[in-house]
C-alpha cells in the first residue's frame, strides 16, 4: 500500500529537505507529459508530470513545465 512510499518534500517552516509517507494518491491525468528534471551541480535528478510543483529558493513553488534556467532547485 502506499504506506510504503515516501515523496521528497521541502520543509519551508524548517528549511530542509525530508521524506514524507504519501497519505493519498490519484491519476489525475492518464496521458500527462513526464519530464526529467536533473541538477547539473550534483546529477540527482527526478522525474513529475510537467504539472508538478517544485520548490525553487528564488520563486517559491512552480509548475515543472515553468522552470527557468536560473531556478534554484532543492534536491535532496
Amino acid at each position: 500500500g502506499l504506506d510504503d512510499w515516501k515523496v521528497w518534500s521541502y520543509n519551508i517552516e524548517k528549511q530542509i529537505g525530508e521524506w514524507k509517507p504519501i497519505t493519498d494518491a490519484a491519476m489525475t491525468n492518464p496521458s500527462a507529459k513526464v519530464m526529467k528534471i536533473t541538477d547539473e551541480d550534483t546529477g540527482k535528478s527526478i522525474r513529475c508530470t510537467e504539472e508538478h510543483k517544485v520548490y525553487t529558493k528564488n520563486r517559491g513553488y512552480v509548475m515543472a513545465k515553468d522552470l527557468k534556467e536560473d531556478d534554484e532547485l532543492v534536491f535532496g
